[in-house]
């Protein structure tokens, strides 16, 4: 099976590579100098693609890990023709700037381009992204962060969708993948953002996550959330010297794919020591909220992602 269709992504699906991801140092500077100098020629090249377009698909697919065409049609290049945006995609993918991967259920399956195609960066995108914007967090990337299942693409493409939501609303930051420590536990946070002066943290659920089979890993995350949240471990990220006995706990949002997978997954997780913690999913193009409190789920309004 490949997948040919966003509505064919399942959990155990993985990913194979136009070219195997190269490890970060593949290239040389001057190899780096040529490849910058193709960006350029591209761009007097295509009226309709300027250099703007290269750096920020390589940036957007470096912060989001990965999107098929329509994702990066709809937040990059909205004027584009698809047809040639897929050409100018595919063009990077042989300069080694950019990579691509389908999704598939057979370990020996080739690339196979009638598959559904998700863009990701190589190390010629990671490299010019660290020169030209001096990211100390893209000194950390790794090519093997690039290998994915079908769960991990589809969160993911939810992550892409949340941030798209918020970023309409008065966002001062948004991170993701952010690793944070507290009294030894470490916890990888799916993102990490700050909306009219308070933070939030956010995860993803899926139908997949509350499957008997893969409830103990989403759950055991959680208590790691606790972890975090329930003790002063959070201070040390949020808080500073001053504001250190005034600051405010983060909310965690648990984002989802569907009502019905919080209606599965607040029980199971029960009343935790979290001070915030919220539930979310998308209903039609409106964030919809949820609090479990003395055993029942119910709505919960929140000002701060109301749109105007």
């Amino acid at each position: 099976m490949i997948v040919k269709e966003l509505s064919e992504i399942r959990a155990m699906l993985t990913s194979k590579f136009f070219y195997t991801p190269l490890p970060f140092g593949s290239w040389s500077s001057r190899e780096l100098l040529e490849m910058l100098d193709n960006i350029d020629k591209d761009a007097k090249e295509r009226e309709e693609f300027v250099e703007m377009h290269a750096i920020d698909i390589m940036k957007y697919l470096y912060v989001h890990k990965c999107a098929p065409i329509s994702y990066i049609l709809r937040d990059c290049a909205p004027e584009a023709n698809e047809l040639k945006l897929e050409k100018y995609l595919n063009s990077l993918v042989k300069q080694r700037m950019l990579n691509c991967f389908i999704l598939t259920d057979n370990d020996s399956q080739p690339f196979d381009e009638n598959g559904l195609v998700f863009y990701t960066v190589d190390y010629g995108a990671v490299a010019i992204l660290r020169w030209k914007l001096d990211d100390e967090m893209i000194e950390n990337w790794k090519a093997t962060d690039l290998f994915m299942s079908g769960l991990q693409v589809k969160k993911q493409l939810m992550l892409i969708d949340f941030y798209k939501y918020v970023k309409g609303l008065d966002l001062e930051y948004w991170i993701e993948n952010q690793l944070y420590k507290s009294y030894e536990a470490r916890l990888r946070v799916r993102g990490t953002m700050k909306i009219s002066g308070k933070v939030f943290l956010v995860e993803t659920a899926t139908a997949d996550d509350v499957l008997e089979s893969n409830s103990d890993h989403l759950l055991e995350k959680i208590l790691r959330y606790e972890n975090l949240l329930a003790t002063e471990g959070w201070k040390y990220y949020f808080a500073t010297e001053e504001t250190w006995n005034t600051a405010k706990v983060p909310t965690l949002i648990v984002y989802c794919d569907s009502l019905e997978t919080i209606k599965f997954l607040a029980p199971r997780v029960g009343e935790v020591k979290i001070e915030n913690l919220r539930y979310a999913y998308m209903d039609g193009e409106k964030l919809k909220f949820f609090k479990f409190a003395d055993g029942a789920l119910a709505p919960v309004k929140t000002k701060t992602f109301e749109k105007a």
